[in-house]
């Protein structure tokens, strides 16, 4: 495809862009929508330029599917912007910041926790804690984090 068929196509589908964004809940007045309609415009772009005509790019793209498309993305984008947040906000609380009793307490309490998991549990919680190039899925998080909150509690129970 030619620059201005590409151009004649992208604009065709802003409006596209723009209802998928409200759908997922960044409207104009929002922040990052300039951010997001950007990232659209560039995926779209992308996604198009491989195609030699338009009909082939709707062809193997029904607006039902691209839209879909573009929303998965955009919850993408935020989630990565949520994570990159995060790290830079630096609220995790480190034990060096902490007064040293409470630092040796927290230690202590730990140490014991760990002591009181079984192997299994503890590879859960390292899984858990450890960023892999591979990241567990949402269910396994969610069933790890379950598996380890009875365990926790039971442990509360008992201290």
């Amino acid at each position: 495809m030619e620059n201005q068929e590409i151009e004649e196509l992208l604009r065709e589908y802003q409006e596209l862009m723009e209802i998928v964004l409200s759908k997922v809940g960044i409207y104009k007045r929002h922040a990052e929508y300039d951010d997001c309609l950007q990232e659209l415009r560039i995926l779209c772009y992308e996604m198009i330029v491989p195609f030699t005509s338009r009909e082939t790019f709707e062809k193997q793209y029904p607006k039902g599917f691209l839209f879909q498309k573009l929303c998965w993305h955009v919850r993408d984008f935020q989630r990565r912007n949520r994570k990159i947040q995060a790290k830079e906000s630096g609220d995790e609380l480190l034990l060096e910041q902490l007064p040293a009793e409470i630092a040796v307490e927290l230690r202590e309490y730990f140490t014991d926790l760990w002591a009181a998991l079984q192997q299994k549990e503890q590879k859960m919680l390292l899984k858990l804690l450890q960023e892999n190039e591979k990241p567990l899925s949402r269910q396994t998080r969610h069933h790890y984090r379950k598996q380890l909150r009875k365990k926790f509690q039971k442990n509360e129970k008992s201290v």
